[in-house]
This record gives structure tokens, C-alpha cells and sequence, in this order.
């Protein structure tokens, strides 16, 4: 298993950095499944987002980890104790202005193939899987 590892100031201009990162990670894995690789940039993008604006961490982490045939990325941020893999209802669709907050987990959920949160020593732990069709380089 290939790995790299980012340590970021919880910035939105710093998320788009990481995003770059990670798809050009990708691409040297799974070159030939560019909607994968977006699926999978994507919804890291919203996991970093959402603990840019509400994880209150003085830095992120991300551990991108990639084999054969898939990806994972451990978003890592310290702070207090947040799970955002508890099913919560989605915001009530009134036809009045779209409410914020409530649709980024379930972006994360569709663009992703695994999703799981843990939380140890003080550290919050997002951790998404991605499985791609092909593999670009040797196989």
C-alpha cells in the first residue's frame, strides 16, 4: 500500500491544495477512472470543509492511503468529539431558500463506497474508502 500524508491550518484555501494532492495521488493509481477519482476528491473536499467550519481544530490532517483497487483517506482533526456518520434526518425541503447544513454527509455517503468514524486520544477520525474500476499503472 502506497501512502502520503498532509498536515494542513484548518484554511478553505488550504482545502483546495489538499484536493490537488489527492487527485494526483489518484491519478498515478487509477488514472483510467476519472469519474472515481472525482467522486472520491469530492467527497474528501466536503469532509475538509466541514472541519475548516465547524471542527474548531487548530490543524487537519488527511492520510491517503491507495492499493490496487482502492483508495482511503483518514481525515484526522482534534477538538471535541463529533460523529458525522449518525444518521441524521435531511433538512425539510419547503420550497423557500435551501437550509444549510444537513446534505454534505449525505454528498460523502453517495460519492464514497465506505464511511466510518472514530474517535481516540482527543482526535476525531474520518475515515472514507473509494473502490476504482481500474488500476493505470502495472496491472
Amino acid at each position: 500500500m502506497n501512502k502520503i500524508s498532509l498536515v494542513l491550518e484548518p484554511a478553505f484555501e488550504n482545502v483546495d491544495c489538499a484536493r490537488a494532492a489527492i487527485e494526483g495521488f489518484c491519478k498515478g493509481f487509477f488514472g483510467k477512472d476519472a469519474a472515481g477519482i472525482r467522486d472520491f476528491s469530492l467527497a474528501a473536499v466536503e469532509a475538509m470543509n466541514n472541519a475548516v467550519e465547524h471542527s474548531g481544530a487548530v490543524c487537519i490532517r488527511l492520510e491517503l492511503a491507495a492499493d490496487r483497487q482502492s483508495a482511503v483517506i483518514k481525515l484526522i482533526t482534534t477538538g471535541k468529539k463529533f460523529d458525522p456518520t449518525k444518521k441524521r434526518p435531511l433538512p425539510a425541503l419547503d420550497g423557500k431558500e435551501l437550509p444549510e447544513g444537513g446534505f454534505g454527509l449525505s454528498v460523502i455517503r453517495r460519492l464514497s463506497d465506505g464511511l466510518s468514524y472514530e474517535y481516540s486520544n482527543g482526535e476525531n477520525v474520518l475515515t472514507i474508502r473509494k473502490k476504482f474500476r481500474k488500476r493505470a499503472i502495472g496491472g
